[in-house]
């Protein structure tokens, strides 16, 4: 008896120790939030001004690039110092290369000033994200129309309206008791144009730009829970720091730290929506993660509804766990041990799930329609003429072609056709698979520095995908030989296992083949934006590590050696993309 009060009071200890520690972790992960968020505000109002008027008499945004490559110089001597005394294991080695994402990012909003490299932003019908942003502050309410942007859901013009009038009190704050004249807004304006606003607009620009202090807050957040996705599938060793490698430094992830549209938003809760999806899957089945990731999937379309697609590595989720639920009922009523309210615990947190998310998801969905008349799924489709691609097949578009100046003809994207007196001159890159290679780097845009970089990022990116292609068809190869008993590799689910593989593929496949839909139905160059698949990257980086894990296991010689230039390849990629967002402007 003695011995049960022990081992009852030795598991309530137990229990309290694990509660105090998930309190201690979630309010960790909050202050350490809060610090990013004030850090990133702190050097927007301190460094952001000095752009362009910064007394040294150097180029545009070097003082922010200057501090990068500082403090990335510091992080890589660290590292160096760890691996002379042989101290540099995974844990560490991830911690590095995410101090290095995290100065990536705030350090490129930093020197990116609100007008460059923007999507849909600025237009002179005032109808864009700005327009859109600007009109919740303004009156506290949707715009009256759905013009050009304004037909997306609102989360994200809402969410910088709110942060707008937060700078409008904390800049006359400051102004007030610092004595800052004139401070605010006039050494905000880095690419402010009359002919981007309307006159007169100075005080609106500096507030809208403001938000990329919010954008690189979501790059941040998306960067923590990608890290904490990729986690879950346990890689070790070197592999497990280059899968935490590639969704670090993901060049576009980078990139995406100061845009203003409602991308990043997007993006993060479609991170955040599958992080609890698989949390709640391999972590006990806790209600409040499918209740999250309802909330963050109703979130993410809140902020534009192409973020569905992540609905269907989620879907396949639900249905691997709602077989298995059937499989084990059945069991049960045979051995008439069904419990009802366990056997109401899946199909309830379902419910659950539809009760949070649909609501979120489809509300401006059916306010537009009954307003504005919109269909379901609407995409702006009045599109400049000059970015059409249907002057090539759709074998040339989607597949391959033997066109040299569509792989030599420009490093970096060319989403127009040049026209003069009318007549088209020079077509624009249309082939699906190049296009998206060089936007995940670059995006759709161009730069006048750092060309040469520029060159070996395209060239390293291109033998990765290369050599990773290569790999997965030797991996296919090595799992059709342990279904033919010719191994036993894949005994056990020790590399893979079903679950893992469902997830990877379902994502994988929710990101291209949407992307082929619409690129066949809006033949624009465009349509094949990175932007637009940016979940696909942990798909790629789940499917890197599952690779070299196969070729290493397998063991032969060219596997190995086929691993190790799949790592190097992705090593050289993004070094080289990081050292190219250094010095980029």
């Amino acid at each position: 008896m003695e011995n049960n009060s022990n081992s009852l009071l030795l598991d309530g200890e137990t229990e309290n120790l694990t509660l105090r520690r998930k309190v201690f972790k979630g309010v960790s992960e909050v202050v350490f939030f809060c610090a990013i968020f004030l850090l990133t505000l702190a050097l927007f109002i301190v460094v952001r001004p000095l752009y362009e008027n910064n007394g040294l008499g150097i180029r545009k945004g070097m003082v922010a690039q200057i501090i990068m490559a500082v403090l990335i110089g510091i992080t890589v001597c660290f590292g160096a110092i760890y691996a002379i005394y042989n101290k540099l294991d995974r844990k560490t080695a991830v911690f590095l290369i995410f101090v290095i994402g995290v100065i990536l990012r705030i350090g490129y909003m930093l020197y990116t000033p609100a007008t460059a490299r923007q999507q849909d932003t600025f237009n002179r019908a005032n109808t864009g994200h700005e327009a859109y942003a600007w009109s919740i502050f303004s009156t506290g309410k949707l715009p009256t129309t759905n013009d050009y942007q304004f037909y997306h859901p609102p989360l994200n013009a809402f969410v910088q309206s709110c942060f707008m009038h937060f700078m409008d009190w904390f800049s006359s704050a400051l102004s007030q008791i610092f004595n800052l004249n004139g401070y605010f807004p006039n050494a905000f304006l880095q690419g402010y144009s009359s002919s981007r606003l309307p006159e007169g607009s100075e005080y609106r620009f500096f507030l809208y730009s403001a938000n990329q202090v919010i954008s690189a807050f979501y790059s941040i957040v998306t960067l923590v829970y990608s890290l904490k996705l990729v986690k879950l599938f346990g890689f070790k060793d070197n592999i497990g720091v280059l899968v935490s490698a590639i969704v670090i430094l993901f060049p576009r992830n980078v990139q995406f730290a100061g845009m203003l549209n409602n991308d990043a938003p997007s993006y993060m809760f479609s991170i955040l929506a599958l992080y609890t999806a698989l949390k709640w899957q391999k972590q006990g089945k806790k209600l409040w993660n499918i209740l999250l990731c309802g909330l963050f999937c109703g979130l993410g379309m809140m902020a534009k509804l192409g973020s569905a697609t992540i609905c269907l590595p989620i879907a396949g989720i639900f249905i691997y766990e709602f077989i298995v639920f059937i499989k084990e009922f059945i069991k049960d009523v045979k051995e008439k041990k069904v419990n009802l309210l366990n056997s109401l615990k899946l199909p309830l947190s379902y419910v659950g799930f539809l009760i949070i998310c649909a609501p979120l998801a489809l509300w401006f969905q059916v306010y537009a329609s009954q307003k504005f008349g919109q269909q379901f799924g609407f995409v702006f489709g009045n599109l400049n003429g000059l970015l059409k691609t249907d002057h090539h097949s759709l074998f040339e578009r989607l597949v391959v072609t033997f066109d040299l100046s569509e792989y030599f003809g420009s490093v970096y994207c060319v989403p127009f056709s040049t026209e003069i007196d009318g007549q088209i001159v020079a077509y624009n890159n249309y082939n699906l698979f190049h296009y998206q290679l060089r936007s995940g780097i670059f995006g759709e845009f161009t730069y006048w520095q750092g060309e040469g970089i520029a060159v070996l990022c395209v060239i390293f990116a291109y033998a990765f995908c290369i050599l990773l292609a290569i790999g997965f068809i030797k991996s296919f190869i090595t799992y059709l030989n342990y279904n033919k008993g010719k191994n036993e590799l894949f005994k056990g689910g020790e590399l893979i296992n079903l679950k893992d593989f469902l997830f990877v593929f379902l994502l994988m496949q929710s990101q291209v083949l949407p992307e082929i839909f619409f690129y066949v139905k809006m033949p624009y160059a465009c349509t094949m934006d990175f932007r637009y698949v940016m979940p696909i990257i942990s798909a790629l980086a789940l499917t890197s590590g599952y690779v070299i894990k196969i070729l290493n296991a397998e063991g032969s010689a060219f596997s190995l050696k086929l691993s190790n230039f799949i790592m190097l390849s992705a090593v050289m990629t993004l070094s080289c993309t990081s050292m190219f967002y250094c010095i980029c402007i």
